[in-house]
């Protein structure tokens, strides 16, 4: 398992046009937790790789004086999930609150708030098993530059999941930026409801009495404890620099006191200070109490508004603060850009059943398709181009000039000019010449959709990359960008099926559908792993919701995972689901990926017989699709399955068509036709064409250099089958230094040891052909201990040669090559 994502460190750049450094967590906070925290060592009474229960612990992602918060995995539910474990021998008053926190969580179930999934006990352990999300921080998030626009669009997600437990009667009362997690997929969760308190929604009408009064009792399990208090009469909870004045005070917090502590947390994020200085609680508390707000810096450029809202949350008197959280909420969202058409396509569809549509009330409009780009915005910004060419910068001048930098930022800017064009003329066609129905104007901006979310988890795991290694890896990304030619095939959109979705489920269908897309970069970027556990939630989800077609591709997804993860038997399981729940719900796209990566699957785990069983079944779901991408893949993995039964004529006639048909539809020069003509040069070599293997050989190299350049992976496969040619064509020195070139590569890349082996049993031939004896005899025993990653045909052929090739007569060469 992979160690938890860590939190970014704190930027000490400018936000938002703002100089001012991030702000550091408030380094006191009144709570009787801290009070009363037991000095506990920082990794708790447990070790890595212990258990709990049925829980194995992974890792220690946290602490503090109450507990300890871990990583675990589930093994009766498959899923990994974050622990929160009381100290043994902790107080009642903490075990209290554990379970006061559960309960609040389990009584919501919103996109935005953490979810719990169970509380126990284990011997003397109390613990909260609780969803893990890998992130960071909204403190961690907001230390980076952000226009105000994103820190708005962040924050709203955080503030509903204030309103939702609002409207379950459910108070935070200790909301703050370090108590929101923004995950990986872009989501934002509120957590760390240890101070929850149940209330009356209409407690605001009369604030007498409200003081927490009664004591802490021991209170049963079975009885709910969220409407106890947690402190004595008077007792303050939360944190200092985020609570109202009539927290201060020890009155009880309300819904009303989450709104000035979401205000204050806004406040921060977008001015880069606090709303209220104070180097005391005395001098905090008089400046709330008589509401002196500090100005804004001059330089940051925040709309007032904006300014005005949160001055209006901020209030001293709850009374003048917003009616509610939803009531600012609203105000918040009707300051950022207006919801146009390629933001809102299924609000457009809505139109169709209504009569006529929204066109139809507002009347035509020539303007309705400007700013096509905006739909973008979120995907490929300047501020992404930015960061982007800062971490090519970090990690040094790749094959500068007209380098690595310079083709991808390239690729992706045309790639957006074409999906802005692209979505215009889609608009165009629908609102201006109306030649195109709404429904499947729907159609193809749900399309352009999902090509924007790989574009936009392309330059997050680009901008993502920890070193060099890995930033020239993941550069294919760019250039294996899903093409968008399938979004104006009007035909093939008009025979998908109908899609309904509730409206109350569409933003969670959209972030799933995003959360699979980006399983399939994170599987191109070869981080298998942290895929296939993004695409598991994903299915999870999927079949939470009652949505037959994001699970059959979330299934589909994790099922191509589990193969390039050497988990091939659970991959056709995992596929065979897929295909039948796709067939089931006539969603050909998906079907016919599943039954492609289950030939794949079959042919690496050498099942050749099966395989080859399910030809026909592959070829009908492919040729209902159309998708001429699909059908060129079909006939590369049946080439390289013939190739593998030794049918060498049909693998040749096959990878011949898939050249032609890739050729046609991505371009000559795309990634995906060089790794085809990698699969003709090997196809050549092991039948001894050399001069044919070459030519292949050399058209993947022009095509690589061309996009990935030089330094990239896929470069170790052209050197390796180069090194095999030249081998054989007697040009032994050319040969060892591109088997060297290889080999490196290869040792230094993950899950690469038949590959490894494969070059230096080559490398081993040429050696010998060079005079290089004692050389190539060291070559192959390093080979042969890697023979365990190969088929026990290779490594027989290994064996033999090294009994062949034993010690020279002489000092001269092998007899065998003297006779």
């Amino acid at each position: 398992m992979p160690a938890p994502r860590s939190r970014a460190e704190p930027s000490r750049g400018p936000r938002t046009g703002s100089d001012v450094p991030c702000i550091e967590p408030e380094s006191s906070t009144l709570t009787l937790e801290a009070a009363v925290a037991m000095d506990a060592d920082v990794s708790g009474s447990r070790t890595e790789c212990d258990r709990l229960g049925r829980f194995l612990i992974l890792d220690t992602l946290g602490s503090g004086g109450m507990g300890v918060v871990r990583e675990a995995h589930d093994h009766t539910l498959d899923r990994t999930v974050a622990l929160k474990v009381l100290h043994p021998g902790a107080a009642q008053q903490h075990r209290t609150r554990l379970l006061r926190e559960a309960q609040a969580l389990a009584r919501l179930s919103h996109p935005n708030v953490v979810q719990v999934y169970e509380i126990g006990t284990v011997g003397d352990d109390t613990f909260i098993a609780m969803e893990l999300v890998r992130g960071q921080t909204l403190r961690d998030w907001a230390c980076e530059r952000r226009s105000w626009r994103q820190t708005v669009e962040v924050y709203l997600q955080a503030g509903e999941g204030l309103a939702a437990a609002h409207a379950e009667g459910l108070v935070h009362r200790d909301f703050k930026p370090d108590n929101c997690i923004i995950g990986d997929n872009g989501r934002v969760r509120v957590l760390d409801f240890g101070l929850a308190r149940e209330v009356e929604l209409s407690s605001r009408e009369d604030r007498s009495g409200l003081e927490d009064t009664d004591a802490l009792d021991e209170v049963p399990w079975s009885d709910s404890l969220l409407g106890e208090p947690l402190t004595a009469a008077g007792a303050v909870l939360g944190t200092v620099a985020y609570m109202p004045y009539e927290q201060l005070q020890g009155h009880a917090a309300d819904a009303l006191s989450d709104q000035f502590s979401f205000c204050a947390s806004l406040y921060e994020a977008l001015y880069g200070m606090r709303a209220f200085s104070g180097q005391s609680a005395f001098s905090l508390m008089t400046a709330l109490r008589h509401n002196r707000i500090r100005p804004a810096p001059p330089h940051v450029k925040v709309p007032r508004r904006l300014r005005r809202a949160l001055v209006r949350g901020l209030s001293a008197d709850p009374r003048a603060r917003w009616p509610s959280m939803r009531a600012l909420l609203d105000e918040l969202r009707a300051l950022l850009p207006r919801h146009r058409w390629w933001r809102t396509p299924l609000l457009l569809a809505v139109g169709v059943g209504l009569g006529g549509g929204l066109l139809a009330l507002w009347g035509p409009r020539t303007d309705v398709c400007d700013r096509p780009e905006a739909g973008l915005y979120d995907a490929w910004s300047p501020e992404d181009r930015e960061k982007l060419e800062r971490v090519f910068l970090r990690y040094g001048s790749i094959e500068s000039p007209h380098g690595l930098r310079e083709r991808v930022t390239g690729r992706l800017d045309a790639y957006v000019a074409d999906w802005t064009a692209m979505a215009q003329d889609s608009c165009h066609a629908t609102f201006v010449t109306q030649q195109q129905s709404e429904q499947l104007f729907d159609r193809r901006m749900r399309c352009l959709e999902r090509r924007r979310n790989h574009l936009r988890s392309t330059i997050d795991a680009l901008t993502e990359s920890s070193d060099r290694a890995q930033l020239v890896q993941r550069s294919i990304l760019a250039f294996k960008l899903p093409v968008l030619e399938p979004c104006a095939d009007l035909d093939a959109l008009i025979e998908q099926p109908i899609i309904v979705e509730p409206v109350e489920d569409r933003d969670r269908l959209a972030e799933l559908r995003q959360r699979i897309d980006r399983a399939h970069t994170l599987r191109e970027a070869g981080a298998l792993h942290r895929g296939l556990e993004l695409a598991k939630s994903a299915r999870r989800e999927a079949e939470a919701l009652g949505d037959p077609l994001l699970r059959a591709e979330a299934l589909e997804c994790m099922g191509r995972l589990q193969a390039e993860s050497a988990y091939a038997l659970d991959a056709v399981q995992t596929l065979s689901e897929a295909v039948l729940l796709a067939s089931r719900i006539s969603a050909n796209e998906v079907e016919a990926r599943a039954w492609l990566s289950m030939l794949y699957a079959m042919t690496i785990d050498r099942s050749l017989t099966a395989a080859k069983s399910r030809m026909l079944a592959v070829r009908a779901a492919v040729e209902r699709t159309g998708d001429r991408v699909l059908q060129a893949w079909w006939l590369n993995n049946v080439g390289i399955l013939y190739a593998e039964t030794g049918q060498r004529r049909q693998a040749r006639d096959y990878l011949r068509r898939a050249l032609e048909l890739k050729s046609r539809t991505l371009g000559e020069d795309h990634v995906d036709v060089g790794i085809t003509w990698l699969n003709v040069g090997t196809l050549l070599v092991n039948d001894g064409e050399l001069r044919g293997a070459h030519d292949a050989f050399e058209r993947a190299r022009a095509i690589f250099e061309a996009t990935v350049g030089d330094e990239h992976p896929l470069m170790a496969y052209v050197d390796a089958g180069r090194c095999r040619v030249d081998t054989g064509l007697g040009s032994y020195d050319a040969a060892i230094e591109r088997c060297g070139r290889a080999m490196l590569r290869f040792e230094s890349t993950p899950q690469s040891d038949a590959n490894e082996y494969r070059v230096r049993t080559v490398m081993a031939r040429a050696l010998w052909g060079a005079g290089r004896y004692a050389e190539a005899r060291a070559m192959a025993q390093r080979a042969r201990w890697l023979s365990g990653s190969v088929g026990p045909e290779e490594e027989r052929e290994l064996l033999e040669w090294i009994d062949e090739h034993d010690e020279p007569v002489d000092g001269g060469p092998h007899r065998s090559e003297r006779e």
